[in-house]
């Protein structure tokens, strides 16, 4: 199999993503386990925002396994499926799967850095530490920062605008969870948070 071809560039995909899903998978078992309560919060939320972020995450999820199918197909002649760049040698291949792994750490470093304070959605019952030390002293967002640079990896394997839409849609509706969540941070820490906020950037040290 060419390291160029579409099935390769599926399969690299595909890997990338099904990585981060067992490392979420793993860290939601390990804090049952030893902590004893679930961290996915976001399924069982009644609240409108967070079921609309619960909603627009599956679509997303299914539109993704859907442009990954049609992209491993080879139909790139389709509007808005024909790459931006041509890929003719393996080098921007691995150096996406080097970004896609880089990610992966940085989700898992932050996951593991959090401990029982990790999440998956806002959780307005329990009150948790404020995190601000390790990888989240250079951001305050690592794992979204890492799941950014598996979407550069996703759009370095398959260049398409349809891929950039999907990239696009991503990050605005990270973008509105974050916004929640600072909100949500900022009434249980307060001025704690607000200095730690002047201190440390969202998602890219020192820039943004």
């Amino acid at each position: 199999m060419k390291i160029e071809s579409e099935v390769f560039r599926g399969i690299s995909i595909s890997v990338v993503f099904l990585a981060y899903v067992a490392l979420w998978a793993y860290q939601r078992a390990r804090l049952k386990k030893q902590e004893g309560f679930d961290p996915e919060i976001l399924k069982r939320d009644k609240r409108p925002s967070q079921r609309f972020f619960a909603s627009i995450a599956n679509i997303l999820t299914i539109a993704l396994v859907g442009l990954t199918g049609i992209h491993t197909w080879g139909l790139k002649n389709i509007s808005g499926f024909y790459y931006l760049f041509e890929i003719k040698d393996s080098t921007t291949i691995i150096i996406a799967l080097l970004i896609g792994g880089s990610g992966l750490s940085l989700c898992m470093v932050a996951q593991r850095t959090m401990g029982a304070a990790w999440r998956v959605g806002i959780d307005k019952e329990t009150r948790t530490n404020l995190i601000d030390n390790g990888v989240f002293s250079y951001c305050r967002n690592p794992t979204y920062s890492g799941l950014f640079l598996v979407c550069l990896a996703t759009f370095l394997i398959f260049p398409t605008m349809s891929f950039i839409i999907w990239i696009i849609t991503f990050y605005l509706i990270i973008e509105l969870q974050v916004r929640l969540e600072e909100e949500h941070l900022s009434e249980i820490h307060g001025v704690k948070y607000s200095k730690y906020c002047s201190k440390v950037k969202r998602y890219i040290p020192w820039i943004y």
